[in-house]
């Protein structure tokens, strides 16, 4: 239906010519003020009581435009009659131009301000600036723009500029100029500018002469592009000293040269270089480097008056760092997750995900999220800034040792106690733990057995279980604590009680997973590893490492190469925390036993020093390390006089007695061995593994050999005293010995021993081996030591052969394992024909054959004397091996054993004399063997040189109290 159109009544009319009819009242709607409204009010006619309102466009009540106007009248509050339209006011068409004119400049104001603001346009203007700044000759600042534009839309010509920038910076005549280009070179890509290294180095030498200053600023930021060039060092070197000859008192370039003197291993130049300054090193690295030397020297005051500064001004910095390597990891690992959870991943990620097991997924998950956060910055910025931090941690340990060192020198119970306490501080800063918390009293019980304060460690460790109500989370913290202080039975002892009562199935499993750290042998270790969660990535990968062990020790190198190979490659995906590096540092290690290829022992090596890296206050990893760098010492002691293959990565010091025939030549061998940098480290982590866990035996048993390898008096005394300070528990090691001498080890011993001489056969056989004369006859005796040890458990062998093998290789090369280990072949074969002749000593020899070797067992016959005696001394193979002891007595004067000395008492009483004496006058052998029968107590050999040696210096009582005490023990020697 049409609408009738509207009229105006006349008098309205003719009122207001002007006035358009409306059908209907306007559009009005507003929404918080915003929209269609009415506003103002002009032309107001008393008459008809109306007036003019104009309909806007409102923006928060504010009108923008004037659309129309209407005369109204009003109809109620906010309510009006519409009458009619009227024409919009001048005003009202004025505003309108006036905010048309203003759409129209703020549009053209955004549209530029689009424009300037766009990259592109930025970036040339940027690009203009950078180009002002190197025209003003101001190369640096040039370059700095330049860099901030390689990613942007002007790439291109910025590249091209900023090789320009640093070309200009480093051929500036201003030494500080070129420095800063070099450092600016140092993070960019290689192919920026290659030769930038040269040129530096180049400008360096033009201004060696005139600025010795301005080029060691130049070489030292050279050093952040090749930081190993040799060449580069030794010219740094240079220049350093051309200006201490004439600063000598420049106490910055003095550490600056003790500093390149340690990186090239010329630590005597260094400590000569500082000693003269060491009143004014303040916390410098000088301060480091001279007061960890003269803690060697035992020179314990002045080393603390250096260590403590440097220490206490460096804590807050590493508390900083470790709070910004865990922060960072959280915050980057969170994002990652977050975007592989929204997609953001690869599509062919999700694709293999749910094709995968469950186990496959977590390794998948772990692998995307490490390998995203080692490839970010921020990561590698915290991670290298906790590294250098962490370089703190062992010189805080060497203070520590230092403060307890001069507290038990000192008389004065008060000052010693001060001492001990400051110790004790020095120890507690290492870990960031806030005060009475459970935490933090778990740490303070370990600092007390590093302290020699176990009882009351252990005391605190008590208390610690029982207000816990021996829950769970502090059965399995303080288990923990225990291993890391050595006290791995009553760790293990804990751990089972953790399983046994743990909450809920995945307690359960991280309960079994750390038992298996504190395996017994390598079955347990697998037995707890199966009791673990069969999906986990760790323990798959830790099962690998334990069955390729196992298939070593089988004598199977293929399938454990297989299995190793598996555990490495698990390791590399995971994200390299400490403990991830020292496992696969580990899985390298027994790869190299089953390979053989030195690239295997150097990459396990570096993967053990990066893990201390990380976390240089952990105790096993310390161990852990110690262990193969002895081993790496014996590799670069022997050099190529023995191809590596022979020595393996846990042979001990034994191969060295290959390249030696009496004192002087040993001397030497022993002075290389302690002068490789691998020794020296090894020692210095043995030091610190001592501290860190005072009840580890093992750790006792390393340093006493190695001690007495060295005939190092000072330090095997030192090693007394921490032995008898700490008290480690031998009970375990104790009924080990035991349990083999019942002869329930026997079928585990001889399998092991029986896949050692199927090994060194195949070594033999080995063409590299075989062209190598002296190799051949060190893997040659070896092969007949350990199949002279196969008898002991049962075994039977040829002993001629044995002895027609020992006396060729001692022909070739007249060496002390030669000579030794024909001694022992001779020996071997004269029980073997008076057991066959003489019912009593079959008797005898079957009853010790556990306990003591032949040689041992002939030392204790010809001590007593009697018929047996006189019989033994009638045998040619007895005679043989008399006389090759004779030998080695003439060879070997600053050495002898209380053995010696018993199987010539009767039989050569002069000699025997000789070797009284040089016990006698030879306090560390009398040391050694005290610290070998402490260590094991029930080991025959250990507890008869003590027991000769007491009865040389005339300690008759105290000698027959060690041999009952071993009778009562259950060492089954014969009766005294």
């Amino acid at each position: 239906m049409n609408e009738e159109p509207a009229t105006i009544p006349d008098k309205l009319r003719e009122r207001f010519p002007h006035l358009q009819p409306v059908n209907k009242p306007p559009s009005l709607m507003t929404v918080n003020g915003i929209g269609l409204t009415l506003y103002g009010k002009r032309d107001f006619d008393r008459e008809t009581e109306t007036y003019v309102k104009t309909r806007c466009i409102a923006f928060l009540y504010i009108p923008l435009f004037f659309i129309d106007a209407f005369r109204v009248a009003d109809a109620g509050t906010q309510r009006w009659f519409f009458l009619g339209k009227e024409s919009l006011s001048n005003f009202a068409r004025s505003w309108n131009i006036a905010m048309a004119c203003l759409l129209v400049i703020g549009g053209m104001a955004i549209g530029w301000g689009a424009h300037t603001s766009s990259p592109s346009y930025r970036a040339r203007a940027e690009l203009r600036r950078a180009a002002e700044a190197l025209q003003a000759g101001e190369p640096i600042r040039a370059a700095g723009i330049y860099e901030n534009l390689l990613s942007g839309p002007e790439a291109a010509a910025a590249g091209e500029g900023l090789k320009q920038a640093l070309t200009a910076g480093l051929a500036s005549e201003k030494s500080e100029t070129v420095a800063a280009a070099l450092r600016l070179v140092a993070h960019l890509p290689a192919d920026i500018l290659p030769d930038a290294f040269d040129r530096g180095v180049e400008r360096a030498q033009s201004l060696r002469a005139a600025n010795a200053e301005g080029a060691l600023e130049i070489l030292a930021a050279a050093a952040l592009l090749q930081p190993t060039n040799a060449s580069l060092t030794a010219l740094r070197i240079d220049v350093l000293k051309e200006v201490l000859a004439s600063q000598p008192d420049n106490m910055n370039r003095i550490v600056e040269l003790a500093l390149l003197y340690e990186s090239t291993r010329q630590l005597d130049e260094a400590y000569a270089l500082l000693r003269p300054h060491q009143s004014r090193l303040g916390d410098t690295e000088g301060a480091r480097i001279l007061g960890q030397h003269l803690l060697q020297e035992g020179r314990h005051d002045d080393a603390y008056g250096l260590l403590f500064p440097y220490v206490q001004s460096r804590l807050g910095r590493m508390r900083a760092a470790e709070a910004a390597y865990t922060n960072a990891v959280a915050t980057i690992s969170r994002g990652v997750l977050n975007d592989l959870r929204d997609g953001r991943a690869e599509p062919g990620f999700y694709t293999r995900y749910q094709a995968a097991s469950e186990a496959e997924q977590e390794r998948m998950v772990d692998e995307y999220i490490w390998r995203r956060t080692e490839a970010d910055p921020r990561f590698q910025n915290v991670l290298n800034q906790l590294k250098v931090a962490n370089q703190i941690v062992p010189v805080a340990l060497d203070l520590g040792i230092v403060q307890l060192n001069r507290a038990q020198t000192l008389q004065d119970p008060a000052a010693r106690n001060a001492e001990l306490q400051a110790a004790e501080k020095t120890f507690l800063a290492i870990r960031n733990f806030a005060g009475d918390t459970d935490e933090y009293r778990l740490f303070l019980g370990q600092v007390y057995y590093w302290l020699g304060r176990a009882d009351e460690g252990r005391k605190l460790f008590d208390e610690l279980l029982a207000s816990s109500n021996r829950g769970f989370p502090m059965l399995m913290a303080l288990a923990g604590t225990l291993r890391m202080v050595g006290e791995s039975a009553e760790a293990r002892v804990l751990m089972e009680e953790a399983y046994a009562n743990a909450p809920g199935e995945r307690e359960k499993y991280g309960a079994a997973a750390f038992r298996a750290l504190l395996s017994t042998d390598n079955d347990d270790e697998i037995a707890w590893l199966e009791k673990s969660d069969p999906q986990s990535l760790t323990v798959q990968i830790s099962l690998n490492a334990a069955r390729g062990k196992r298939a070593l020790a089988q004598g199977d190198k293929r399938a454990a190469a297989e299995y190793l190979r598996k555990t490495i490659a698990g390791y590399e995906s995971q994200p390299r925390t400490a403990a991830a590096l020292n496992n696969c540092g580990l899985a390298y290690f027994n790869l190299y036993e089953a390979t053989g290829n030195p690239d295997d022992h150097r990459r396990g090596m570096t993967l053990l020093e990066q893990a201390i890296e990380l976390d240089p206050g952990d105790s096993i990893l310390l161990q852990n390390t110690m262990f193969f760098l002895i081993s790496r010492a014996v590799m670069d002691t022997v050099e190529d006089r023995i191809l590596p293959e022979a020595i393996g990565s846990s042979a001990g010091l034994s191969p060295l007695s290959q390249l030696y025939n009496g004192d002087e030549e040993r001397s030497r061998v022993f002075q290389k061995l302690r002068d490789s940098e691998a020794m020296k480290k090894a020692l210095a982590y043995l030091d610190k593994a001592l501290l860190l866990s005072p009840k580890n035996l093992a750790l006792y048993t390393t340093a006493a050999s190695l001690h007495a390898s060295f005939r190092d008096l000072n330090e095997l005394q030192k090693l007394r005293q921490k032995f008898q300070l700490a008290a480690p528990d031998i009970s375990q090691s104790r009924e080990e010995v035991l349990k083999a001498f019942s002869g329930a080890k026997d079928e585990e011993y001889l399998e092991r021993l029986q896949v050692e001489v199927r090994n060194l056969e195949e070594l033999a056989r080995n063409p590299r081996v075989q062209e190598h004369p002296l190799t051949h006859d060190l893997v040659t005796l070896l092969l007949v030591g350990e199949r002279l040890n196969t008898t002991v458990y049962g075994a039977v062998i040829d002993a001629d052969e044995q002895i027609r093998l020992a006396l060729a290789a001692y022909e070739r090369h007249p060496t002390s394992m030669a000579r030794g280990t024909l001694q022992n072949a001779c020996y071997f074969k004269a029980a073997e024909e008076l057991a066959s002749q003489h019912p009593e000593f079959a008797a005898l020899r079957e009853r010790t054959r556990r306990v003591l070797g032949p040689e041992t067992l002939f030392a204790l016959m010809l001590d007593r004397g009697g018929p047996m005696a006189e019989i033994a001394l009638r045998n040619a193979n007895v005679q043989k091996g008399l006389a090759l002891e004779k030998e080695i007595i003439q060879r070997h004067t600053a050495w002898s054993s209380s053995l010696q000395w018993a199987l010539l008492r009767n039989t050569d009483a002069a000699l025997a004399a000789t070797v009284a004496e040089r016990i006698r006058q030879n306090e560390a052998i009398r040391v050694s063997d005290e610290l070998q029968y402490w260590l094991n107590p029930v080991n025959a050999r250990s507890v008869l040189d003590l027991y000769w040696t007491k009865r040389i210096l005339g300690d008759d009582a105290g000698a027959q109290e060690i041999y009952r005490t071993a009778l009562r023990d259950g060492v089954p020697l014969p009766p005294l």
